[in-house]
């Protein structure tokens, strides 16, 4: 490792900050059995900004008996709050992919967010709030199988009537890309 770096700091002059903590908002771990990274400060952030940082837990990210549709409920007066909240969510699904159904499935309602849609992501919310730290486990496993999850609805939208598909890749154990589409 060290002549790694003196190669190359001879080509591009570069300077060691030391063992990584803190990389582009992702707080780095290390823990005996290796790198957690997750997005603790970020959350507890966005938890405070919609009041919900002593909201009480649900076990889920997203209630799979509501049917959301683009007409659910009452149109938002301000929809700019959900809009925000989605966003944030969006970002949150790099160290959380627990949640990217429940953030596909509700950014579909940006252009007109209703009630329904807002108690929904308030619910993901709730479903952070149990347990924050929660994260992507980079383990010392020497084990590089690499395995492939998928599933689909077929025409599973029930206002589009188009399909709804998934995927998740782990490298030895340890998720690397994941997506879940309409």
């Amino acid at each position: 490792m060290t002549s790694l770096k003196a190669f190359l700091d001879q080509q591009f002059k570069i300077k060691d900050l030391g063992t990584v903590y803190y990389f582009l908002g992702l707080k780095v771990s290390h823990l005996p059995h290796g790198l957690l990274v997750n997005q603790h400060k970020y959350l507890k952030e966005l938890l405070s900004e919609f009041h919900y940082s002593s909201a009480s837990p649900v076990m889920t990210p997203f209630e799979l008996s509501i049917k959301l549709t683009s007409t659910s409920g009452d149109v938002l007066v301000d929809p700019s709050p959900y809009r925000r909240l989605i966003g944030k969510l969006i970002i949150l699904q790099y160290t959380r992919p627990d949640i990217s159904f429940s953030v596909q499935h509700l950014s579909q309602f940006l252009n007109a967010p209703r009630t329904a849609h807002m108690h929904a992501a308030l619910h993901v919310l709730r479903y952070l709030v149990k347990d924050p730290a929660r994260g992507i486990l980079f383990n010392r496993n020497k084990n590089f199988s690499l395995q492939a999850f998928s599933d689909s609805v077929w025409a599973g939208c029930p206002s589009s009537r188009k399909s709804i598909s998934g995927y998740f890749f782990p490298l030895g154990g340890i998720p690397i890309c994941w997506k879940s589409k309409k």
